[in-house]
């Protein structure tokens, strides 16, 4: 289940914006959340729960996005070519109520600045379900897939990469490991994936580095195909796939 709306830079038809991007909208949510429902807030993101797994991703589309440095700083420059800078937010999950709470949160926050900038909400769009009937689906990423080395990040003496991406060994091995343990958290049986009934398939997909939270993160985009049972596949389309998920990452579109 997913959202979009887009976000209106007042009386601004160019921003720049930094490369961590995504930790500003995040924060966003959280201001949201804390002013229409702290509970929803605490129960996301409160002591215990600030790195548990959240059934939430989303991304913001940037238009004519260009990478400029200036004052050896890194940004990125986003224009309208002459009217009111916008971009387009989507917010998925596989959890109905989580979701409604973020559309209240986000339709009714004012006086919020984004990247310094006096911002305004419009164009609240519910976005069609789309059904899984067969247990394989080809995917589009819409934000980078980021997918955690277990070896390394379970054993702290292990060298190694921290992630992954879809051109080094072991990639599928540990995106199977990290779905599983979105299907015992999310689903309500919680579900045990076998891996004999997961397979990740590369169509077209590329490498990006991503600065985000003061280290840089190789992380996987483009067009690949999943085969697994069909809750899964839904799952993974609603919730997002891979590491880091609700900071912004692995958001996917289905490719028909």
């Amino acid at each position: 289940m997913r959202f979009s709306t887009d976000i209106i830079f007042a009386d601004k038809t160019s921003l720049n914006i930094p490369t961590n991007y995504r930790r500003d909208v995040l924060s966003l949510f959280k201001e949201a959340l804390k002013r229409m429902s702290p509970e929803l807030y605490d129960q996301l993101w409160g002591d215990k729960k600030a790195n548990s797994s959240k059934p939430f991703t989303f991304c913001i589309s940037l238009p004519n996005a260009q990478s400029i440095k200036e004052k050896d700083k890194n940004y990125l420059k986003i224009s309208s070519g002459g009217s009111n800078l916008s971009v387009r937010l989507t917010i998925s999950s596989s959890d109905p109520i989580i979701l409604i709470n973020f559309y209240n949160a986000l339709l009714n926050i004012s006086g919020y600045k984004l990247f310094g900038s006096d911002i305004e909400l419009k164009h609240f769009r519910l976005l069609q379900e789309i059904p899984f009937n067969e247990k394989v689906s080809t995917f589009k990423t819409m934000s980078p897939m980021v997918v955690r080395n277990m070896d390394v990040r379970n054993n702290k003496e292990k060298e190694g990469l921290k992630y992954l991406t879809s051109d080094d060994i072991g990639f599928e091995n540990n995106l199977y490991h990290s779905v599983r343990g979105m299907c015992k958290d999310f689903l309500d049986s919680g579900y045990d994936l076998k891996m004999e009934d997961f397979k990740f398939s590369k169509i077209d997909c590329r490498i990006e580095k991503i600065y985000h939270y003061k280290e840089v993160i190789p992380a996987t985009s483009g067009t690949f195909k999943i085969e697994a049972p069909e809750e899964i596949l839904k799952l993974i389309f609603d919730a997002g796939i891979g590491a880091r998920r609700s900071q912004g990452f692995g958001i996917m579109d289905v490719v028909k």
